[in-house]
């Protein structure tokens, strides 16, 4: 004869209520970051460079003057003339500097349930608590498009999550950081 499991609601609504709170917690928290690339282009030849508005922020201009666009801007700029690159002060420049971004306000909702065992021994429901945790979910682009050719060369993609508006300039930073460790990009031979 074959037994077949049986389980008590509150054991069932327990379950429920853990796999719910899996479900609706960020998938990632952490930054993520990717660069892509022309591997035919020759980013040795680079050593001017100048900005241009991003066809992305053109259409929204209310983007290009946000604290985010020139905390990126500013960020950018330093790491390019930290490693020689200089900005462009008359004529076509090696390479166009452009980027945008996006933002996201999004919510990490937990919760846990609680109990006691009732006099039948089994585990019946006693309190449950639920947080919202708000934040933002960013995303950043950075384009380096070839001055003569007018051809994107090289592209990062920096995706990460501010969880205090005050600190998003370190969150910003951190991807540049990441994402210009791979500019330029290694030559194969």
């Amino acid at each position: 004869m074959r037994t077949v499991p049986t389980f008590n609601i509150s054991s069932l609504l327990t379950l429920f209520a853990v796999i719910a709170v899996m479900l609706c917690a960020p998938h990632a928290l952490a930054q993520k970051v990717e660069v892509d690339f022309d591997p035919n282009v020759d980013f040795t030849k680079f050593k001017t460079y100048a900005w241009r508005v991003h066809p992305m922020m053109e259409a929204d201009p209310e983007l290009r003057g946000s604290v985010g666009a020139e905390i990126a801007r500013m960020g950018v700029s330093s790491t390019l003339l930290d490693r020689g690159y200089l900005p462009a002060d008359v004529g076509t420049p090696d390479f166009y500097v452009t980027g945008f971004g996006t933002r996201a306000n999004k919510s990490e909702v937990t919760g846990s349930i609680g109990g006691w065992y009732s006099s039948s021994a089994y585990w019946a429901q006693g309190w449950e608590t639920v947080m919202v945790k708000n934040y933002v979910e960013g995303t950043l682009v950075i384009d380096i498009v070839d001055g003569k050719t007018n051809e994107l060369a090289w592209r990062a993609y920096c995706k990460g999550v501010v969880k205090n508006p005050h600190k998003r300039d370190k969150v910003i930073n951190k991807a540049l950081a990441k994402a210009f460790k791979k500019f330029p990009p290694k030559r194969k031979r």
